[in-house]
């Protein structure tokens, strides 16, 4: 019987996956800390957010966050506690 096993690059069988959400100011020293180390994440950022007070600026993204993934993580960042009932 073939047997299929499938595995991450390199052939790992396990990983550890790390991510981050809404593009805060604070992303500015952890990439810094994950670059020396050579640890990889992902960074779910909110488009109608960045360049607000306390977030990553659009300009800024792009070469901050170079070499890790960059997901869409909703324009406004909505909750239901700041929606309306209607939504």
């Amino acid at each position: 019987m073939l047997q299929v096993t499938l595995t991450f690059p390199e052939g790992k069988h396990k990983v550890l996956t790390l991510s981050y959400d809404d593009g805060k100011e604070a992303d500015r020293k952890l990439i810094s800390m994950m670059n020396r180390y050579g640890i990889k994440g992902t960074f779910h950022l909110n488009s109608g957010l960045l360049g607000k007070e306390g977030r990553i600026s659009k300009d800024e993204a792009a070469h901050l966050y170079k070499g890790h993934e960059i997901s869409a993580h909703t324009v406004t960042h909505p909750t239901i506690a700041r929606s309306p009932k209607e939504q």
